[in-house]
């Protein structure tokens, strides 16, 4: 071998001091082999065995966990499919105002949903009270049901929705 890497940084200014075995530092990536009893040798095999086994059961421990976790979200993702395929069969029996109605009183409701079934609440025939209740039941989610800060064109509405509900109209 060359000795280069056996040269420390430490030392005279030019290339460090020269390591030896007889100082008992090993250059970089040497080992030391030496004979040893049966004895150390079977404590040395049952380490190592002990310790893949540990190694073994944490990563089943970590597989486990990790199986747990992706049953439970693909369970609920199929329960989120099911809910969601039965809320389409639901919505398919709807007459289209009816499905109106719904998805106006569904959370995500917008303030253009609510116009158009107030532009179109003459022809809800029937269903005329449920568009009025669902009307309602959106302004007050939207703090536009009553107050002073209501614009006129508002007020109207509302004065329409509430007639409808007390059977004036």
């Amino acid at each position: 071998f060359s000795h280069i890497e056996c040269v420390t940084v430490s030392g005279p200014e030019k290339g460090g001091t020269s390591r030896a075995l007889a100082d008992k530092l090993l250059p970089f990536g040497w080992i030391v082999l030496k004979r040893c009893s049966f004895d150390e040798y079977q404590k040395s095999i049952e380490a190592i065995d002990a310790m893949f086994l540990e190694e073994s059961e944490k990563m089943a421990e970590r597989e486990a966990k990790e199986r747990k976790v992706r049953e439970e979200r693909e369970a609920r993702e199929r329960e989120a499919a099911e809910a969601a395929r039965k809320r389409e069969e639901e919505l398919a029996k709807l007459s289209p105002e009816e499905r109106e109605l719904w998805e106006l009183v569904q959370p995500d409701a917008t303030e253009n949903m609510a116009s158009a079934i107030y532009a179109k609440l003459e022809r809800y025939g029937d269903l005329k009270i449920k568009a009025a209740e669902a009307l309602k039941a959106y302004w007050i989610r939207i703090n536009k049901w009553e107050g002073k800060e209501l614009t006129k064109k508002q007020k109207e509405k509302v004065k329409v929705a509430r007639m409808i509900l007390e059977g004036r109209e």
